[in-house]
């Protein structure tokens, strides 16, 4: 017997990139649900964003929080957090590396007091100071903006050989243990469902940003959403690509996987 996950970044995915909102994308959600479905959601937010969020959309599955930095499984009352990465606080020790090979400073999120992260992010003061839990990733900011493309190089391949990798997320770039990214969180999911159902699990992933590619390179089904603000070149891109964006572009991947799979 075969069963199908989706598994789903948030931002600008299921939530739309130019409202925020997941109205647009409520209504697939739903769909999901009602074809026996299971929606994992993938996101680099906090445990507690994604609990609210979990909640809003009326989810009661697993879902991974930070990058895949911990994994969430729900029990009768509450979740079963499970750790893949680095503490908050022995990332928060490679600041001063990272500086130094950037050659500038650098802003954590944690660091940031609620005004400006609201500012900056366009979050509620409640939205903010739940981003602000971070467990097992260390979102920052560069001092002069976005790193170019060198000094991103050049931080990846310093960081890889202190066992850590950076992803650009849209706004942050974000510190992860290397053993705890998105595709290993996808897979110690499908084998949770595997092993709760004894079923061969198939997997669809859709995902909006270069930071989803490590999830869509660990399903059996991809789907990369179009996003306005990114610099994908869609035409080489490995995945089937939306013709739509944002919410509607997960829209348009939820429909071909229910069309291919309910048939």
């Amino acid at each position: 017997m075969r069963r199908l996950i989706v598994f789903s970044d948030y931002d600008g995915t299921i939530a739309d990139e130019a409202t925020s909102t997941c109205d647009a994308a409520a209504q697939c959600v739903r769909m999901l649900k009602e074809a026996g479905i299971p929606l994992v959601i993938v996101s680099s937010k906090t445990f507690e964003e994604l609990h609210e969020i979990s909640r809003r959309l009326n989810l009661h599955g697993p879902f991974v929080f930070e990058n895949g930095g911990g994994i969430a499984y729900p029990l009768e009352n509450g979740y079963r957090i499970e750790a893949a990465g680095l503490s908050v606080r022995e990332l928060r020790k490679l600041v001063p590396f990272i500086e130094s090979v950037i050659d500038e400073k650098i802003e954590t999120l944690e660091c940031m007091d609620i005004t400006r992260l609201c500012a900056y992010t366009g979050l509620s003061h409640e939205e903010a100071s739940r981003a602000n839990k971070r467990r097992f990733s260390l979102p920052f900011i560069a001092e002069h903006g976005n790193l170019t493309n060198e000094k991103f190089e050049a931080l990846s391949s310093a960081l890889q050989r202190k066992g850590v990798l950076l992803r650009w997320g849209g706004r942050f770039y974000h510190l992860i243990a290397r053993g705890a990214g998105k595709s290993n969180a996808v897979r110690k999911v499908c084998e949770f469902y595997a092993a709760a159902e004894n079923v061969e699990i198939v997997a669809a992933g859709i995902g909006n940003s270069e930071n989803d590619f490590d999830m869509l390179n660990a399903v059996h089904h991809p789907y990369l959403v179009r996003n306005r603000s990114s610099y994908i070149d869609y035409s080489a891109a490995p995945y089937p690509v939306t013709k739509r964006c944002g919410s509607e572009g997960f829209c348009e991947a939820v429909e071909q996987i229910i069309a291919r799979f309910t048939r």
